[in-house]
């Protein structure tokens, strides 16, 4: 297998500057599971970067790029990517990028999909284990663009609450753009007002921020795991 080191540090991350370190971020998540001996067998993002059919930039799909790697080196059994519009030329370009570092993505399957329609039970019936949501977070983007039953206001919000509840025991939920304002900052709403909403009305979970940018990445867990901060 090719060096993941170099994978990551040299190549991965020059290629998109609001994404530089959540990578490592992502490897540590992965690491300190399996030194816990509660491995991340499965994995679920929310938010693909759709490329078009007359752009050939390898550039982006960065954190999909990330997890297909990850997902190979920790043998996962299941990654799945989502997304509202139909990202497979993103997915397609990951493969082939990383294919030329040794990386053969196994067990990846891309879903169109409304984020609050996905059916978690029938994909993930024991919990997920990792979750990256980074879907559109201004909230009026859905209808905007014409998805009239895409979530509305607060759409963060509802896919934090949608989405938690089904983490595993040591389950990890990481939230890009949490310190990112899309639209003026409201309780409920942004990234940040709808994490704090989320944690304030459930107590069995915690919030953490990793400070990795100025975009921001924060992370919910259960307070009873294995996971502290």
């Amino acid at each position: 297998m090719s060096d993941i080191k170099k994978l990551f540090k040299e190549d991965i991350i020059p290629t998109l500057t609001d994404f530089i370190d959540n990578q490592l971020v992502f490897w540590n998540a992965f690491e300190e599971n399996k030194v816990l001996n509660c491995p991340i067998k499965n994995v679920l993002e929310l938010g693909v970067y759709r490329l078009d059919y007359d752009k050939k930039s390898l550039f982006p799909g960065q954190s999909t790029k990330t997890l297909m790697a990850l997902s190979q080196k920790y043998n996962i059994d299941k990654f799945v990517s989502l997304d509202i519009d139909d990202c497979s030329i993103t997915i397609d370009n990951c493969k082939k990028w990383l294919l030329q570092y040794g990386f053969v993505p196994q067990n990846h399957s891309f879903i169109q999909c409304n984020s609050v329609h996905f059916d978690i039970i029938k994909e993930f019936p024991n919990g997920i284990d990792f979750i990256f949501l980074d879907t559109n977070h201004d909230d009026n983007f859905p209808e905007r663009i014409g998805y009239k039953d895409a979530g509305g206001a607060g759409m963060t919000y509802k896919e934090i609450s949608y989405y938690a509840p089904h983490l595993s025991i040591n389950g990890r939920l990481f939230i890009h753009d949490t310190k990112t304002y899309y639209v003026e900052k409201a309780y409920g709403v942004n990234t940040d007002g709808a994490i704090e909403k989320f944690i304030n009305e459930n107590s069995e979970f915690d919030f953490h921020e990793h400070n990795t940018n100025i975009y921001g990445l924060g992370e919910i867990f259960r307070k009873d795991s294995l996971i502290k901060y």
